[in-house]
């Protein structure tokens, strides 16, 4: 699928993010306030706390980091650069799908299209969109993963399974859900990977304990 139609698609779905917050900003709920508040608190110098200056343990910090990251380089408040960033990710969000719909074409090539079209109009993607929340950015950390995961899988290397472990590790950071990216990661190493050494772990599991078991002794 043509990289350039993946990028309009993408340009498409973070227009219509920002067309929906363009009178009103963001969508709002106590998550987002806490999120806000955080951004703020780090644009000021006083660190990932909240409001009342208690430490931001509810929710991992990624988010409110990058919010006022971004406050600091356009030089707006947090809560005006969240339909910014949101509308960003949401583009991404849409551009990844269809480059992972396109690499795993199998069956029907011709298919793969529409993945990045369902994304476009998912009215779930967009709804998190206009709200100021995270699952925008957790989306797009697990699209990566599991594209850099399926280039380790297919080709090996270090390359490629070191960018999956980071771009789950910032899921991680962004929502705690991101932990099964890390144990379903490591489980699919463990069983499909390319390297030497789950060969050899494979191995020693099949000849080991579980051929006790007799629904696996045949």
């Amino acid at each position: 699928m043509p990289g350039f139609f993946l990028a309009v698609l993408g340009l498409v779905g973070a227009g219509a993010v920002l067309l929906a917050t363009s009178q009103h900003g963001a969508g709002l709920s106590p998550d987002a306030v806490g999120y806000i508040g955080v951004a703020r608190q780090l644009l000021a110098g006083q660190g990932v706390v909240g409001y009342e200056g208690q430490p931001f343990v509810i929710q991992p910090p990624l988010f409110p980091v990058l919010l006022a990251l971004g406050g600091w380089v356009v030089g707006m408040d947090p809560l005006l650069v969240v339909p910014l960033v949101n509308a960003l990710l949401c583009g991404a969000a849409v551009y990844l799908t269809g480059r992972l719909c396109s690499h795993y074409q199998l069956l029907f090539p011709t298919l793969a299209s529409f993945g990045p079209a369902f994304a476009l109009l998912s009215w779930p993607l967009f709804a998190v969109g206009v709200m100021a929340w995270s699952e925008p950015l957790f989306i797009c950390l697990g699209l990566l993963c599991l594209l850099s995961l399926g280039r380790h899988l297919e080709k090996g290397g270090v390359g490629p399974l070191t960018e999956a472990a980071c771009w789950a590790g910032l899921a991680c950071l962004t929502r705690y859900l991101g932990l099964t990216f890390i144990l379903g990661g490591g489980l699919v190493l463990l069983i499909y990977s390319p390297w030497p050494w789950r060969r050899r772990w494979s191995t020693r599991v099949g000849s080991g304990w579980w051929r006790c078991c007799p629904w696996f002794s045949g």
